[in-house]
């Protein structure tokens, strides 16, 4: 067997994706808690992990599996993203109707009320403006918590505990866990709520789904809370790094302005093209249930594996001209939502969002541009994800 890699190879440069020598793949990497594990970049074998059911999520929650933080992973409830078949065919099953494409093309008047919003307060300030302050974390949680059905007076209080449970090194495991605790604790009492007091909202479709089906006040509070979790701190990072990528291209952007048409494959490039998850963390490890065999190894029982998905996505393999921007590209198999039975449940609301922001924003404000030279921006540190801490615009 090769010689394990030390893992994470490096520290993200901005969007440029971690990388190694090594062209092997499944590559052996040695993680700083843990142990060693497998780490898969290809398209085709993150396919294959991503879709296999011998390799599994829920064995790897409580384990003391190789990782890239000190802390175990755990859950307090049970979620989609910790869970197997059958528990979670059957949850998923649950939550897929609301969610579907179909199903938030009803939701499309209220994204664009809130887009329209937290643009008519950040051109009111005039320029310039932070874009993340002033529009990619408000519209974030303000779509996700009307979503979900949290009152309006307590999305601060919920962007807050989401912050806090999305980072690595920021706070501490306690803290992480206290606001965790707190997020579900208010879950549960909304849940608690929507018995009683139906809404137009998901956690009243997982009410009344759990009086029909086998779905635990547990288990609806987990979905609740990972999906705010999840769906909210992504999006708000991908509007900020998508501007970022169309103004720091201005070819693309131009052409994207000369025509609208485009903005669906826009979007979809941009998902393909933005190493979304630092380095460092790559997330949803699985562990091997048997052993099988992925490009030519042999992965044991009990080995875990990670899936680099924004590697995967310059697979030149498969992406013609892999690390050039083309808004235009016709054939976008990308895997930035997952892939197989843990494919993101909330893609749909989550391209909803980005379609309708970008295209307002690009409308609205033709002139802008960046307010600071490119390398006076500051990223974000300490996160599961990468990001920008700010965005300053003009126009």
């Amino acid at each position: 067997m090769t010689e394990a890699l030390d893992f994470p190879f490096g520290d993200y440069d901005r969007l440029n994706p971690s990388s190694t020598e090594s062209a092997d793949d499944p590559v052996r990497v040695r993680l700083p808690h843990g142990g060693e594990a497998w780490l898969v970049r290809r398209h085709d074998h993150v396919r294959a992990v991503l879709s296999d059911p011998r390799f599994s999520r829920a064995r790897t929650i409580g384990s003391d599996i190789p990782r890239s933080t000190e802390a175990i992973p755990s859950d307090t409830f049970p979620n989609l993203l910790s869970m197997d078949p059958p528990d979670h065919t059957r949850l998923r099953r649950i939550g897929a109707k609301a969610l579907s494409a179909r199903g938030i093309a009803a939701y499309e008047p209220h994204v664009q009320r809130v887009i329209d919003d937290c643009l008519d307060r950040m051109t009111d300030l005039g320029p310039p403006a932070d874009l993340m302050a002033h529009f990619a974390w408000p519209v974030a949680i303000t779509v996700m918590c009307q979503f979900l059905g949290v009152p309006v007076e307590d999305r601060a209080t919920f962007g807050h505990w989401a912050d806090v449970e999305m980072t690595v090194t920021q706070y501490s495991r306690a803290e992480i866990m206290a606001a965790r605790h707190q997020m579900q604790d208010y879950i549960r009492q909304l849940v608690k709520r929507r018995q009683s007091e139906p809404a137009d909202d998901f956690l009243t479709v997982l009410v009344q789904a759990g009086h029909e089906e086998d779905l635990s006040e547990d288990e609806i509070v987990g979905f609740g809370s990972a999906l705010l979790t999840a769906g909210y701190e992504t999006t708000a990072n991908q509007f900020g790094l998508f501007l970022y990528v169309l103004l720091t291209h201005p070819d693309e952007l131009a052409r994207l302005r000369s025509d609208p048409g485009l903005l669906d494959a826009a979007v979809e490039e941009l998902l393909r093209f933005v190493p979304f998850f630092e380095s460092a963390v790559i997330p949803q490890p699985r562990m091997a249930t048997a052993d099988v065999e992925v490009g030519g190894v042999t992965i044991r029982a009990g080995e875990c594996v990670y899936a680099d998905l924004g590697i995967a996505g310059r697979d030149p393999l498969v992406f013609e001209r892999p690390d050039e921007l083309d808004l235009a590209r016709p054939v976008n198999p990308h895997v930035a939502f997952g892939h197989g039975i843990h494919h993101c449940i909330g893609a749909p609301l989550a391209r909803l969002e980005l379609r309708i922001g970008l295209g307002t924003l690009l409308r609205r404000l033709p002139g802008v541009q960046l307010a600071v030279e490119e390398s006076d921006l500051t990223w974000l540190r300490g996160g599961l994800m990468r990001g920008l801490e700010t965005l300053p615009l003009t126009w």
